[in-house]
């Protein structure tokens, strides 16, 4: 493709049949994309359940690339090497910390997540218990996330530190575990009346080559108990607990303008100047993927959606919590998100890889390009556009910003 400063030309990636029907299938998944199905089957593609895996022109995975996928040729639902972006907790982390890093400051003075410590590493668990042990600190709130768990499962909450030098043995090397404490944030917004709630976003990755991602309101999820700082009920604290009851659960963004300002007293234009600032955060994000070590493959057909789960305080600030490399692609009644979102989503990923000439040639984050819902917040070839002119990316000059 090319950009030469007013009009993109994307060139096609995949061919489709001219006289068939196109096949998809899942290589190594459940029934979580059954929503993609549905949009493709709209398009008039057919499931291939009995075909070769080397006829299906879009496979489905989750995790591992099967074997037998022919790269380039067939579209794929996973870019590959995604843990900086979805990957655990602790791996987000080190690339979120590398990127700053390399771009000259801290991650920690961009603001973007409350404190975290690795607590498979000494140093980091010693860091951790360094903070934890001043004065200040010692009835604050701290939560243990694991690695690789999802759903709220393993998440434990702890007040002060005593319990905790217990639980890793004074830092000992064999008590250390792959997982993270974090910083709980104990004032945290609240609508319907008290109810603590954190909401997703979506990260759409929508070609490697050349690199194009996306950005889209998810859902607000509400705890089916009342927030207190002092309450031992899990599901008080850990709003995408699965034990949170669904009745009464998930809100849209226009319901969680309209409660923090009724409730909380936040501006008219709150979630408007907030959705600004996520999306900044969520190009970090996929930023941090490009400083991993081995880089992003220039594959053709790939795309991947990520999940990214936030929270707000009771001062209006927002907080990341975590990228979630293979969501859940599922139905949301009566929010007015789903099946829309997954419908565009599917139209926009075949526009982009068999189909691009229907796209609007101004396919920039200059010209504020939405497709649908989506919005382009990343373009490559507009980035090496930019970088001819000096205007490089830089997460020190865009962090720490207030909502």
């Amino acid at each position: 493709g090319e950009f030469d400063g007013t009009t993109v030309r994307l060139q096609k990636q995949i061919d489709l049949p001219e006289n068939g029907k196109a096949l998809f299938q899942n290589a190594n998944v459940d029934k979580n994309f059954w929503p993609v199905h549905k949009a493709l089957r709209k398009h008039g593609w057919v499931w291939a359940q009995k075909s070769s895996p080397g006829k299906v022109h879009m496979m489905f995975t989750k995790g591992k690339i099967p074997n037998f996928f022919k790269s380039g040729k067939q579209m794929l639902n996973s870019m590959g090497l995604s843990g900086c972006i979805g990957g655990s907790k602790s791996l987000q982390l080190q690339c979120r910390e590398r990127l700053a890093e390399k771009s000259g400051c801290s991650y920690a003075d961009l603001g973007i997540q409350p404190a975290q410590y690795p607590m498979d590493s000494r140093t980091s668990c010693m860091s951790f218990f360094d903070r934890a042990n001043k004065e200040e600190n010692l009835e604050k709130l701290w939560l243990y996330k694991p690695a690789n768990t999802y759903h709220g499962a393993g998440i434990e909450l702890y007040r002060g530190p005593a319990k905790l030098w217990k639980k890793f043995d004074k830092c000992n090397k064999k008590s250390l575990k792959k997982g993270i404490m974090m910083e709980y944030i104990s004032k945290p917004a609240t609508i319907k009346g008290g109810y603590k709630f954190d909401f997703r976003t979506y990260l759409l990755v929508g070609s490697l080559q050349p690199q194009l991602v996306f950005f889209h309101d998810g859902f607000i999820r509400k705890s089916d108990t009342k927030y207190s700082e002092h309450s031992t009920n899990k599901n008080t604290h850990v709003t995408n607990a699965v034990s949170q009851s669904s009745k009464d659960h998930f809100f849209n963004f226009t319901y969680l303008n309209h409660a923090l300002h009724s409730e909380m007293d936040f501006p008219l234009e709150y979630i408007a100047r907030a959705r600004e600032y996520l999306k900044k955060v969520t190009l970090f994000m996929f930023h941090t993927a490009r400083v991993q070590p081995q880089p992003l493959g220039r594959i053709k057909g790939r795309w991947h959606i990520f999940g990214v789960d936030w929270m707000i305080d009771q001062y209006g600030h927002i907080h990341l919590l975590e990228g979630n490399g293979y969501p859940l692609v599922s139905h949301y009644p009566g929010i007015g998100l789903t099946p829309r979102v997954w419908q565009e989503m599917t139209d926009l990923i075949l526009d982009i890889h068999t189909n691009p000439s229907s796209l609007n040639s101004r396919f920039t984050v200059k010209s504020n390009y939405k497709y649908g819902g989506w919005t382009l917040i990343f373009n490559e070839l507009e980035e090496a556009y930019n970088l001819k002119n000096g205007q490089g990316y830089n997460p020190c000059n865009v962090f720490p910003q207030e909502v």
